[in-house]
C-alpha cells in the first residue's frame, strides 16, 4: 500500500486488492500518512504479539 501511495506502485495483490479504492489518494500526500496509520498499528500489534509469544 505504501509503495502505491508513495511510490506510484501498482495495487496489492489479492487479499489487499480491495485498497485498489484508495488509488486517487495518490494524488493527496498529505493524507498517505492517516491512510496508512491504521494498517501500520496492525503490522505492529502483529510483530508485538510473536514477540511476546
Amino acid at each position: 500500500l505504501r509503495a502505491m501511495l508513495k511510490d506510484g506502485g501498482p495495487v496489492p495483490h489479492a487479499p489487499f486488492a480491495g485498497f485498489e479504492v484508495l488509488s486517487p489518494a495518490r494524488e493527496f500526500k498529505n493524507r498517505h500518512a492517516s491512510i496508512l496509520l491504521a494498517l501500520e498499528a496492525v503490522c505492529e500489534a502483529m510483530a508485538a504479539a510473536e514477540a511476546a509469544a
